[in-house]
């Protein structure tokens, strides 16, 4: 992840923990997380009318206190725009059995579910 400071020099944002699900810092991380986990209040299949306006009521609520804390992050570190990289989120390995006969090949795919470890700190300095 690159990032343009308020100086407008770009600068390469370092890994901050010891995370193997990315490799930009545990912020911008748990950031997309977030966001991935509000657009899934978005989705309508198998939801009544009620439900959907819910999940849209909650998925504003949440986005809301997400951008807000994203931006009070930005401008701790004297950030004004963040730049992403490909390399971000590595991909997972998972071995997938083909046909009968046992042999395996290797698919790559994204997680679908990030948890995140209860031992880390919910607010970083």
């Amino acid at each position: 992840m690159r990032a343009e400071l308020n100086t407008g020099e770009i600068v390469t944002l370092q890994k901050d923990c010891g995370c193997v699900t990315h490799n930009d810092p545990h912020w911008t991380y748990m950031d997309r997380v977030a966001a991935d986990l509000n657009s899934r209040l978005l989705e309508p299949t198998g939801k009544t009318p009620e439900q959907r306006w819910h999940g849209l009521h909650g998925a504003a609520i949440e986005e809301g206190a997400r951008l807000a804390q994203k931006l009070r992050d930005m401008q701790r570190r004297g950030i004004v725009r963040l730049i992403p990289d490909e390399f971000d989120d590595p991909v997972v390995v998972r071995h997938v059995p083909l046909g009968v006969d046992g042999t395996r090949r290797q698919t790559p795919l994204k997680p679908d579910v990030i948890l995140q470890p209860s031992y880390l700190p919910l607010n970083e300095q």
